[in-house]
């Protein structure tokens, strides 16, 4: 037998090529070139065992970690990402047993044995019983198989012992009536023979036995470290490496799998190289897979190997899934929830798979109450927080939410960390108008809870409404752990959710800490990566303050040479990041004297930009994160960009697959900010809808709907509209406030509102929920005046437009209000040479109305009153002339572009129907024409807009 040593050695080549986060936990978040392919491996490197068990087809272990794109898409890092809940990797419940009663259990390793000794064994109910039996015989008495038996069965019983989700709680090290349960047997005399006997004996094991001594050992207690475990596992890898894939059976290969990553805190290097050795007999049994039973240790084997699995092998799996969707097998949810997993692990972001992740979330649906562990649950709410996906699954989740945290509270012995995860579920599940209720029990949470881990699941942006209350307590607490542990990652993981929430509430405090540590991080580690080192560089600059941190002047002069001399190594995502801190530092001003460092910054991430859009395989999720850093870093000019041509060039060319939910919140915020309307875009994302009409969320509809409202793109597909007003009524409890408010007034815009949401939401009950939504929300400046604004145009356009309704007008006060606020008494240089020629196409001054309030809170800039022949008369109050026109000023704000036409924007459609009915015929001076060339003519603006207000027909 090879030692472990020998073993570890012989694999190391390849192991590192392929996972080097074994070693370091810094890993890059979304650069797949830098995970270096493993094409260079010789063969000299490759284990001389492993070339003896050679699978068919060529996939042996070196074309499969040398697969020319291993990892292409596993490149998302778990500490970064303001995603929801992707650092939450809550437990290893690959429970090889779940749902098994103790006589299957017993019964598993001898089923029709006829030794007295098992039988006696199988029939304990207690551990000294066990015990007994094994105190009467002698050494030489006891066999391999019933010192096995004894085991098992001691599992068994400590498995009954624990009332709740027992794996949850074997994981747990606060519960002192556990650990002293647990100290006792291994303290136990009778437990110290079987150990010692096991380890004179454990040669004469079978695969089956011993995976199963391997996995119960660590259950009850044992390290993986231990001696005796670490022959066992050699043993195991022995037998892996010798048998030919489909000899070993895949109970025994599941449970070898789930026994080396079921210590989660375990970063033992050469674990992870005899978890590698399963990978060979994955492929076989990828293909080989015929049964239910079979496809649920697949499964589990899949998830083990999930942290280093090379993109064929996740192939190969999906492959199978799509096999057993398509026969319509009876897959257990639990099998379901570990299965999309694997599909859509922490670290992907650009998914391949993500309709057979929908596809199997679906099968879900009136089974998520048949999930036996709390880990399931919380690992499926997060996999649908990530796809929105179908939404079907949302009530379920909420409800079975509400049934876990009843047994979290009625058995005290689940760990603190399981409180975290689920009161992240339950408020991301609560409706917005009441989450605020939930900040007294996350000020207790904070305060128990002792894993600055746990913390880190409540520093999410989505829990702002309820965390912004004990903010000044939660983040030095955090700040406090991250001292005490010395992790660099975990620093800058901190400083990066900071970040992420920091304008809810500062805390000065922790941020001068946070940025003494940080910028000693970068003087210790001179040779820090790119991706590394753009994280820390974006930290710095969104918490830096020019005027309050002078003392680290020369510091940031250093950060900016060495991002300067890693440009051309950035990510896509990491010119996405420091772009990010670009943009916080112009939009709070404080640039100071390193204006220079910031300007040569820009420039250089904007070549960056360029070059990674000559990718012609870029992917929309690099799209979008090269778009908003495009957003970021020229946030208030962004037509004047170079390269804004070439964005939405790719825009047009992204293909249909690429479509999905997520996706399409994040290319919609993006054409939004950018005011561009890509009508080949938007098209397959109304069709996305249409398709997808059953599983689409309330909250991506009103995105989408909302951004195509405020590009002025109109669709005509009734199906389309139909499918909005279903998930918005289906999921109205669920959507924020403002959500359902710009949703209603979307639809009004299309002349598409239906009578049951007008009534829902000029309801009392819904008006009350919106006020209280206002009072204890996060933003207290940006977020009440939006949903006030929101509302009285949603009012001024059920009051025009949907009169039969009976909704009366109660915004009148608000928008007198508004005006007084927005009133200017200097006039810009267009609204003065409009009115120059205005007061010349009436023949004298004095003709022409100027800032004419009208009915509904609209302004006009000017209004022309004419005759029956179309003659200028002069403008009164009051007066009823024949013709009124109403003279509008259109400024570059009011008009989506696509790069080659310009469209009024939504809002501008609307105002110039409501005027219409209102009375006036509406003449719409466009700026970029009235500023255009061929309008240098000394006639041109007076035919220009002679035209408008009487038109030649």
């Amino acid at each position: 037998m090879l030692s472990s040593i020998q073993k570890l050695s012989s694999r190391l080549p390849f192991v590192l090529a392929s996972k080097s986060r074994i070693l370091s936990k810094v890993s890059c978040r979304c650069c797949a070139h830098r995970l270096k392919s493993l094409n260079t491996v010789s063969s000299k490197e490759v284990p001389a065992n492993n070339k003896e068990v050679l699978p068919r087809k060529n996939t042996d272990l070196k074309i499969l970690l040398s697969h020319d794109k291993i990892n292409e898409f596993r490149t998302r890092n778990k500490f970064y990402s303001s995603d929801v809940g992707s650092e939450l990797d809550f437990y290893s419940v690959n429970d090889i047993d779940e749902g098994a009663s103790s006589n299957n259990l017993r019964n598993f390793l001898f089923p029709a044995t006829k030794d007295n000794v098992i039988v006696d064994i199988n029939n304990c109910n207690s551990i000294q019983e066990v015990f007994d039996i094994i105190d009467k015989m002698k050494d030489d008495e006891l066999k391999v198989e019933h010192l096995c038996q004894s085991l098992l069965v001691l599992w068994d019983l400590q498995r009954q012992f624990c009332t709740s989700d027992y794996l949850a709680q074997f994981l747990s090290t606060k519960n002192s009536v556990f650990k002293s349960y647990v100290n006792q047997i291994h303290s136990h005399s009778s437990f110290k023979r079987v150990l010692t006997l096991i380890d004179l004996k454990f040669e004469e094991l079978s695969e089956n036995a011993l995976a199963c001594m391997v996995l119960y050992l660590l259950k009850m207690g044992l390290e993986l470290r231990e001696p005796l475990i670490r022959k066992m596992v050699c043993r195991m890898e022995d037998f892996i490496n010798n048998c030919k894939p489909g000899e070993l059976s895949l109970s025994a290969l599941s449970r070898f799998s789930v026994a080396l990553c079921f210590q989660k805190t375990n970063d033992d290097l050469w674990a992870k190289c005899a978890l590698i050795s399963v990978m060979p007999h994955l492929v076989y049994w990828n293909e080989a897979c015929e049964t239910v039973e079979d496809f649920k240790l697949v499964t589990i084997c899949m998830w083990s190997i999930l942290e280093f699995a090379p993109r064929r092998l996740i192939d190969d799996y999906h492959s199978l899934v799509e096999r057993f969707l398509s026969k319509d097998a009876e897959i257990l949810p639990g099998s379901l929830v570990k299965c999309a997993f694997v599909l859509d692990p922490p670290s992907v972001y650009n998914n391949p798979y993500r309709k057979t992740i929908v596809r199997v979330l679906r099968l879900l649906q009136d089974r998520v109450n048949q999930l036996n562990h709390v880990g399931e649950f919380l690992r499926l709410n997060k996999v649908f927080i990530y796809h929105s996906e179908p939404s079907s699954l949302r009530v379920e989740l909420r409800d079975n939410c509400q049934r876990w945290l009843k047994r979290d509270e009625d058995n005290d012995i689940i760990e603190e960390e399981l409180s975290c995860a689920l009161f992240y579920c339950l408020a991301l599940n609560t409706p917005h108008s009441k989450r605020y209720r939930l900040a007294s029990t996350a000020a207790k949470l904070v305060e128990c809870t002792d894993n600055v881990y746990d913390l880190l699941m409540l520093a999410s942006g989505q829990l702002r409404t309820v965390m912004q209350s004990v903010y000044s307590s939660f983040w030095p607490k955090v700040l406090a752990f991250v001292k005490e542990s010395g992790d660099d990652q975990l620093l800058t993981a901190v400083a990066f959710r900071y970040v992420e929430v920091m304008s809810t509430k500062r805390c000065v405090e922790f941020e001068n800490e946070v940025l003494e540590m940080l910028f000693e991080l970068l003087d210790r580690d001179s040779v820090m990566g790119p991706s590394r080192l753009a994280q820390v560089a974006m930290c710095t600059l969104s918490i830096m303050d020019s005027s309050a941190h002078v003392q680290y002047s020369r510091q940031l002069t250093a950060l900016f040479e060495r991002v300067f001399a890693q440009i051309g190594r950035f990510s896509i995502f990491d010119t996405a990041s420091l772009s990010r801190g670009l943009m916080r530092v112009v939009r709070q001003g404080r640039v100071s004297d390193h204006l220079p460092l910031y300007i040569q910054l820009e420039k250089e991430l904007s070549a960056t930009s360029l070059e990674f859009l000559d990718d012609k395989s870029l992917s929309l999720y690099d799209i979008n994160l090269l778009c908003r850093g495009l957003i970021n870093r020229t946030q208030f000019n962004v037509a004047s960009s170079p390269y804004l041509s070439r964005v939405l060039e790719r825009y047009r060319d992204v293909d249909w697959s690429e479509i999905s939910s997520r996706s399409l919140r994040y290319s919609m915020f993006n054409l939004v900010r950018l005011h561009c309307c890509v009508p080949p875009l938007l098209s397959k994302m109304v069709a996305y809808v249409v398709q997808e009409a059953d599983n689409v969320t309330g909250s991506t509809v009103s995105l989408l709907l909302h951004g195509l409202y405020k590009l002025g793109y109109l669709p005509d597909d009734d199906r389309f509209y139909e499918a909005v007003i279903n998930a918005t009524i289906k999921d109205a409890d669920m959507m924020a406030g403002l959500a359902l408010l710009q949703t209603a007034l979307a639809l009004a815009w299309a002349n598409r509102l239906p009578s049951s949401l007008i009534q829902a939401i000029f309801d009392v009950d819904f008006l009350n929920d919106l006020d209280h939504e206002i009072k204890f929300g996060y933003s207290k400046i940006s977020y009440p005046i939006r949903v006030r604004r929101c509302l009285m145009k949603l009012n001024r356009s059920v009051c025009l437009d949907f009169p039969e309704a009976g909704v009366p007008w109660f915004h009148a006060d608000f928008c007198r209000q508004e005006d007084l606020l927005h009133e200017s008494k200097v006039y810009s240089p267009l609204k003065q040479d409009v009115e120059k020629i205005l007061n010349f196409l009436a023949g004298r001054p004095h003709m022409i109305g100027r800032d004419i309030p009208v009915d509904y809170g609209y302004k006009l800039d000017f209004q022309v009153n004419l005759d029956k022949n179309n003659r200028i008369i002069p403008y009164r109050k009051g007066a009823d002339p024949h013709t009124k026109v109403a003279v509008l000023l259109g400024d570059e704000a009011d008009w989506s572009t696509s790069g080659v036409q310009r469209t009024l924007r939504g809002a501008g459609q609307m105002r110039r129907r409501h005027l219409e009915i209102l009375g006036f015929r509406v003449a719409l001076v466009d700026q970029f024409v009235w500023s255009s060339m061929f309008m240098t003519e000394p006639s041109a603006k007076v035919t220009y807009l002679s035209n408008l207000i009487v038109p030649s027909s």
